[in-house]
């Protein structure tokens, strides 16, 4: 984690934020900043953004408020043309930071839904 924290990048951000919450990938790049709640530091997943179709709300960690917002975009991990990041570009950073086996076997960033 130390690493992965000194590299920079919008994509590592994510995959900093899916392993501090134990969101899933999905969960972590389809976060809006509507669902951020920064006066009591929590991160509001909606019901239907979640699998067990139950409202999840996670602390929100320090990195969000050194996300850069985007003009006329709502999503918090922006990825090309202005679009959701992919679950690809996680799997880069994975592959990049040697992190790939660690998280593995706890199937983090499971794709199926």
């Amino acid at each position: 984690m130390k690493e992965l924290s000194k590299r920079p990048g919008l994509s590592v951000r994510a995959l900093e934020s899916s392993i501090l919450t134990v969101a899933r990938s999905g969960e972590v790049r389809g976060a809006t900043w509507n669902e951020i709640d920064f006066d009591n530091k929590i991160w509001i997943i909606p019901a239907e953004r979640m699998k067990a179709r139950k409202e999840h709300r996670v602390g929100a960690m320090k990195i969000l408020n050194e996300l850069p917002r985007i003009a006329g975009g709502n999503l918090v991990f922006l990825g090309q043309q202005g679009k959701q990041m992919s679950d690809m570009t996680l799997t880069a950073v994975l592959k990049v930071s040697a992190l790939k086996s660690a998280f593995l076997s706890f199937d983090l960033f499971c794709v199926s839904s």
